[in-house]
């Protein structure tokens, strides 16, 4: 068994050192199916024929990566060139499909940074339209606020404007004081807009 370890070890270094291999075809003694494995994982575009001594290292063979078994009860020319074109399809179509899935994996990952990136723009956009509202908002509660004050102090006066005048003309005119019912007409025009006034306010 150390023998076909040693003949293993060199097959696969000519195979890195750049020998040209279409196919593997590889003979292993009972109870040693996992040996495919060592060519799966070095060189897993190539195609591998595992010939074993009866089926039941078959099965093991296959798990292990090899496209085709064949006992070597039944090996025939025909039966070999059999196993060399499964296997030569079968790994065609392994590294299709394995092709196929990573470009398939490429663009999902290429789709999910894009819709990451868009969800971010996205949810960075409704914060700035949300900000931009809440401003909005405040800016329309301040404008109604400035033309309600605008219009209370147009009222207020308004309101003041007869105080101003009747007081204003009792202290020009002191001898008007004399007339009791002027008096008493300016005083309640002072008090209407006083009342007027303070419904303003409240």
């Amino acid at each position: 068994m150390s023998g076909l370890s040693a003949c293993l070890d060199e097959a696969l270094a000519k195979i890195r050192e750049g020998l040209e291999v279409d196919l593997v075809l590889l003979s292993l003694p009972p109870g040693m199916p996992g040996e495919a494995a060592r060519f799966t994982e070095a060189f897993p575009h190539l195609p591998l024929v595992v010939l074993g001594a009866g089926e039941e290292g078959g099965e093991e063979a296959l798990r292990r990566g090899a496209q085709d078994f064949l006992p070597k009860s039944e090996l025939t020319g025909k039966t070999l060139a059999r196993a060399i074109g499964f296997a030569v399809e079968r790994k065609r179509g392994e590294l299709a499909l394995r092709s196929v899935r990573d470009e398939l994996e490429k663009q999902v990952s290429e789709r999910t940074r894009v819709l990451t990136e868009a969800n971010a723009s996205l949810l960075q956009a409704l914060d700035e339209a949300g900000a931009a509202q809440a401003r909005q908002i405040q800016q329309e509660r301040l404008n109604a606020m400035e033309r309600m004050a605008s219009g209370i102090a147009h009222d207020f006066n308004n309101a003041l404007s007869p105080i101003l005048a009747h007081s204003e003309w009792l202290l020009r005119k002191p001898e008007e004081r004399a007339d009791g019912e002027k008096l008493k007409k300016a005083l309640c025009k002072i008090h209407e807009s006083a009342e007027h006034c303070a419904e303003i306010v409240m």
